[in-house]
């Protein structure tokens, strides 16, 4: 049984379903078309329209994008949770080693590979320890952990299973807070708008705030602020520059690119 027809024999009501395969679509679309231009510092939007007319153009290739290992360890998550039916750290770990064994070419970074390689080793108990150990036990604030954590607002119906899961589901390669709680708000902004919050835009951003303001609020991740001198709540000073832009009136690309 596939796992849209098991959600479906569970009830599940078939416009919710139709948002799953949104959120997980919308965010390999993302990844594939995002990537000509990563890494780049300014991408105006014409350079973007540019680039998906030509996918549609036959004479300038055959429209087949390469998606990165983004959404290969996106895939990993997705199958761990329906396969476990639920988060297990260990088939997690040996899925994301397995893949990057599969495809190394998909554009994994220098850290996160050091991290991989370890989970493949068959004498390794803590499948934690290897994300802990990086960058002299400090490890990993980059944003690997939220580009994969939409499986876990699929998988979890409230938002604590959501933060609890997409933390420690991130933890498995950054284990610095400003790693793993990106992927905790992902996610529930994923959560949020599975439930139809995205109709009133300041309510999601609203919501999202007071989530983000208790799970900022943990020792751990003040500590980490502090040492890379952000923000005492970094995620939560930017939700609510985003809620202070919205309410204005006219406010240019350039300057949510320059607040943001």
């Amino acid at each position: 049984m596939s796992a849209v027809a098991r959600f479906a024999a569970a009830g599940v009501p078939v416009s919710l379903l139709s948002r799953f395969r949104g959120a997980l679509v919308a965010a390999v679309l993302g990844d594939c078309v995002g990537g000509e231009f990563e890494g780049a510092q300014d991408v105006p939007l014409d350079r973007v329209l540019q680039h998906l007319s030509a996918l549609e153009d036959e004479t300038k290739g055959d429209g087949i994008l390469q998606y990165s290992d983004d959404t290969a360890m996106m895939r990993c998550v997705a199958h761990s949770l329906l396969t476990r039916m639920g988060f297990d750290e260990q088939d997690m770990a040996r899925r994301f080693a397995k893949e990057y064994s599969h495809a190394p070419g998909r554009g994994y970074g220098s850290g996160v590979i050091q991290v991989l390689r370890k989970l493949a080793s068959p004498q390794l108990s803590d499948v934690f320890q290897p994300a802990r150990a990086q960058f002299g036990g400090r490890g990993s604030f980059g944003n690997g952990g939220a580009m994969r954590a939409a499986p876990f607002a699929l998988a979890f119906r409230n938002a604590a299973d959501v933060k609890r899961f997409a933390r420690v589901g991130a933890m498995l390669t950054h284990s610095c807070s400003l790693g793993y709680n990106g992927a905790v708000l992902q996610a529930l902004a994923v959560h949020f708008s599975l439930q139809g919050d995205l109709a009133l835009p300041q309510k999601f951003i609203s919501k999202l705030i007071s989530e983000m303001d208790e799970v900022e609020k943990d020792e751990a991740a003040r500590g980490d602020a502090k040492v890379l001198n952000l923000a005492e709540f970094p995620y939560c000073a930017r939700l609510h520059k985003v809620k202070e832009l919205m309410e204005r009136n006219n406010v240019s690309i350039e300057e949510v690119i320059s607040e943001l």
